[in-house]
């Protein structure tokens, strides 16, 4: 995503992506100077926050992206791409998964008019690691289905399967907008608007048969910037001070902030 130079809150929000970059690279990390697109900065691996004369940039990829959207919130910035995927995982490894999304997909293409109709391929690999593509590459909007317990070495994906949704510029912008509205985290309404996503391309997913579809309305009012700034405490903030309290470090935390000064005992 991108913000104009010239944007109110600028430095502000470019400092909240650095911020929120430096907490992720404490996960083990190491973040290093670079540059993309144009743009220098700092990042790790697929991660990276930086400007330019004409603006900032921030591309945050993978889990990381569920964590980091929050920060990123401005009536201003411009999201040129969103992946929202939901993993599904069975008792048993159907390795011909890939093959009936495919068959159910051109079903469905067929019954669609012909100016509505889909480029739908498949690419096959070994023992049914296959991925399906409904879209074409350079579409705004594609739906991917691929076999991540093949795709990755990690065991929490083993017999798992998953749908993910690729959205570009003013799809992946009323997405995010979305995002941003909802209470974070927005998991529940992620999970709706990717089975919904699949079913508007004669995918239906097993076990998901009962989701209630919400469909993604146009947002016309952004948040002003005060707005942005209580949600952020509301949702951000707050929940820190609770924990913090809790275990005893209230009045530190919120000497931190410098809501008081505690008396001497």
């Amino acid at each position: 995503m991108t913000l104009p130079v010239e944007s109110s809150d600028y430095q502000t929000w470019l400092g909240d992506c650095y911020w929120a970059l430096g907490q992720l690279g404490k996960e083990g990390y190491v973040i290093e100077s670079r540059r993309l697109q144009g743009y220098e900065g700092i990042g790790f691996g697929n991660n990276f926050v930086g400007e330019s004369d004409k603006g900032a940039f921030a591309q945050i990829t993978g889990e990381s992206a569920n964590w980091f959207y929050p920060y990123t919130e401005h009536p201003k910035n411009h999201v040129s791409r969103i992946d929202a995927q939901i993993t599904v995982q069975t008792d048993v490894m159907d390795i011909n998964q890939g093959k009936r999304c495919l068959v159910a997909s051109r079903n469905y293409n067929k019954a669609l008019a012909e100016n509505k109709r889909r480029k739908i391929r498949i690419l096959l690999g070994d023992g049914g690691a296959d991925t399906v593509y409904i879209g074409a590459v350079s579409s705004p909007q594609q739906l991917r289905i691929y076999n991540k317990e093949a795709q990755s070495e990690e065991p929490r994906y083993t017999k798992c399967w998953r749908y993910e949704a690729m959205l570009r510029n003013e799809a992946a912008v009323r997405l995010y907008r979305r995002l941003v509205a909802e209470n974070y985290p927005a998991t529940d309404y992620l999970l709706s608007f990717v089975v919904n996503y699949c079913r508007q391309r004669g995918i239906i997913i097993s076990g998901l048969e009962n989701i209630e579809p919400l469909p993604l309305e146009a947002i016309f009012q952004t948040p002003t910037d005060i707005e942005r700034k209580l949600r952020w405490l509301r949702e951000q903030v707050k929940p820190t001070l609770q924990k913090l309290s809790e275990a005893g470090y209230g009045d530190q935390a919120a000497e931190a902030l410098g809501l008081w000064v505690p008396k001497q005992s």
